[in-house]
This record gives C-alpha cells, structure tokens and sequence, in this order.
C-alpha cells in the first residue's frame, strides 16, 4: 500500500484583475480631493500619504509594492499607454480618468505626463 501524498499541487499564478475604472468630469468631485494642489507638502505628511508623479514613477510604485496606491488620477492618453499597469493595482484601487485640463486644474500645476498617484506611508 503507498502512503498518500501530501504535496501541494501547483497553483496557477493569480490572474491578473480589471482596474477599477473611475471617469471624472466635475472639478469639485470630493473623490479627487487628495489630488488637489499637491504642492502642499504638510497637506499629504499630515494624511499619511504621498504622491507620485509620472507614467515611470506609478508604474513602479504599483508593481514593486513596498507602498499602498490609495488612488490613480490620470488623462484618457496616460490610462491607455498604461493598461497593463492598472491590472496589477489591488483591486479596488481607484483609477481616476479626466480630461488633461481638468487634471491640471485639480492638481495645481502643468502635468505633462497625465498621471499622478497618491500612496499610504508605512
């Protein structure tokens, strides 16, 4: 008789989700409220969080995982150039579409890449 065996089987790698999809067109949107006027510093040390700028930038924050994206807010061009970036946010991380100008207007300032992050401190 053999004894059984209790080896775990392989396991598939987890599959890769849908991002959480978020349009915004409205300037005063409560859900963008971390992402405005993000110059200010003691703002987002006083939250907790912080933000990342740039397509490079977010990629790495969302794939290497040494910090927690609370929100992605991005422009239509920025979100299609990085679609496989946003399937490999935790789910439920939203993922903020607008228009280039309205991102401006919210955040301050000229974004030239059209995306920004903002992420837990640990």
């Amino acid at each position: 008789m053999t004894a059984p065996s209790h080896r775990r089987a392989p396991t598939a790698p987890a599959p890769e989700s849908a991002p959480f999809v978020v349009p915004v067109d409205a300037l005063d949107d409560p859900r963008l409220d971390d992402f405005r006027d993000v110059r200010d510093a003691d703002l987002r040390s006083d939250r907790g969080l912080f933000v990342v700028e740039g397509r490079k930038n977010v990629e790495a924050l969302v794939r290497f995982g040494r910090f927690a994206p609370k929100a992605v807010f991005v422009s239509p061009t920025a979100f299609a150039a990085m679609e496989p970036v946003w399937r490999a946010l935790a789910p439920g991380v939203p993922v903020y579409v607008g228009a280039q100008a309205l991102l401006e207007q919210v955040v301050g300032f000229r974004m030239h890449r059209g995306c920004l992050a903002v992420a837990h401190r640990r």
